[in-house]
């Protein structure tokens, strides 16, 4: 048998280790990922890109952590650290111009999703071309719901349906809460077809717990509001749910102010100028501090650097379901549309790591966000409080005191 001598065989077991010492020259970086996002260029537009912006600079760059989704930086770690990017197109408001943005973000830009549709008209363009090549549309803005049964359509905010039982269910405990019940609950509408569009999800929720509903009707043009109010003193609810424009609003709520009637409630309604203590609103966003969101203030903060003003419930709506897309991307390793669908049907992500008041983000069979759940705030010492759920809670509810009788 051949022997190697001994001083060969030092210097084969050298080699590895002389090798290892080499510098490792780095390969090169992992090509963005490319969503599409379909606005117009101006007015809301503008500030909806903002959002995707301030998406973008939290999931590439490197910072401190924030506290919300894909809040480490430094790109998709699964993916090597690849970035993600956006390629936008400018739809103009336009249905048409929407769908033919879509149709080149797909073939030309490659683009591994879409996101956009400020208008249900714009969203239903898109959809339609996301069905046709098989690519995730996530919808942020608009309230077109999945009626079609599209399967790359997926809406990440709250629907009338899930608002009406969420705060029907939030004002039981609360009335339970201070010794009261709910049993009668006025519903004041717009007398119109957008108005009775937004009484029949709030009475089919009442009637599915048992509740007596009495409807209100609000002409579009009424010189008076006594015929309105006088209706809801006779029926003595123990609640009064209100969805009027902002021009009806303050007046009727002055009007009923004085009544002994249970509390009023604001149907999905933003900020306001309401100070009479006891109203309540729902809500999915607030700028004021609430324990279980600390990521707010950061993003906030980073929105405020690109738009030039502050965070507000849409910005901040857009901006989740963009980390949304980073998160599933990122576990689906993949770029492949069969893949997103999939980590995008797995999604399961709690409230706490979003920006909204939400119970967090889970997708039902038709796409639709099933915890996009809104929370419940009220007017305390002239102020909104958040008051429910608990998790979101920075002060209790009051149930209004009986008033005295008028003299």
């Amino acid at each position: 048998m051949r022997t190697i001598p001994a001083s060969i065989a030092v210097l084969l077991l050298m080699i590895p280790l002389a090798r290892a010492a080499d510098p490792v020259v780095a390969g090169p970086p992992p090509a963005p990922i490319v969503i599409g996002g379909i606005y117009p260029a101006t007015g809301a537009g503008a500030d909806a890109r903002h959002a995707v912006g301030t998406a973008l600079d939290i999931v590439n760059g490197t910072h401190e952590r924030i506290q919300v989704l894909m809040g480490r930086g430094d790109g998709l770690d699964r993916l090597g650290g690849a970035k993600l990017s956006v390629v936008f197109a400018d739809d103009a408001g336009d249905p048409a111009k929407a769908a033919t943005a879509a149709e080149h973000l797909i073939v030309d830009d490659h683009a591994a999703a879409l996101v956009g549709g400020l208008s249900d008209a714009a969203a239903a363009a898109i959809s339609k071309v996301a069905e046709h090549h098989g690519v995730p549309f996530l919808s942020l803005d608009s309230a077109m719901t999945n009626t079609g049964g599209l399967t790359w359509l997926f809406r990440l905010g709250r629907t009338p349906a899930n608002d009406a039982r969420s705060v029907l269910r939030m004002l039981a405990a609360t009335a339970a809460a201070n010794g009261r019940t709910l049993q009668t609950v006025a519903l004041v509408v717009e007398d119109s077809p957008a108005g009775r569009d937004r009484a029949a999800p709030v009475r089919d929720a009442g009637e599915a717990v048992g509740l007596k509903l009495v409807d209100v009707p609000v002409p579009v043009d009424a010189a008076s509001l006594d015929s309105v109010v006088q209706t809801i003193a006779a029926a003595a609810p123990d609640a009064v749910l209100i969805a009027l424009s902002d021009a009806q609003e303050p007046a009727l709520l002055n009007r009923l102010a004085a009544l002994d009637v249970g509390p009023l409630v604001l149907m999905q309604r933003g900020e306001t100028n309401v100070t009479t203590d006891g109203v309540f609103r729902s809500i999915s966003y607030t700028a004021s501090p609430i324990p279980d969101r600390p990521g707010i203030a950061d993003v906030d903060a980073a929105y405020k650097a690109r738009a030039g003003k502050p965070l507000d419930a849409t910005a901040a709506r857009e901006i989740t379901g963009v980390l949304l897309l980073a998160d599933v991307i990122n576990r689906a390793e993949s770029t492949k549309p069969i893949d997103l669908r999939t980590a995008l049907m797995a999604t399961d992500t709690p409230g706490n790591e979003t920006l909204m008041l939400w119970d967090g983000i889970r997708f039902d069979d038709g796409g639709q966000n099933v915890l996009a759940t809104p929370a419940l705030q009220q007017v305390q010492k002239g102020t909104f409080q958040t008051v429910a759920p608990d998790a979101v809670a920075v002060a209790a509810p009051v149930w209004p005191a009986k008033k005295d009788a008028p003299k």
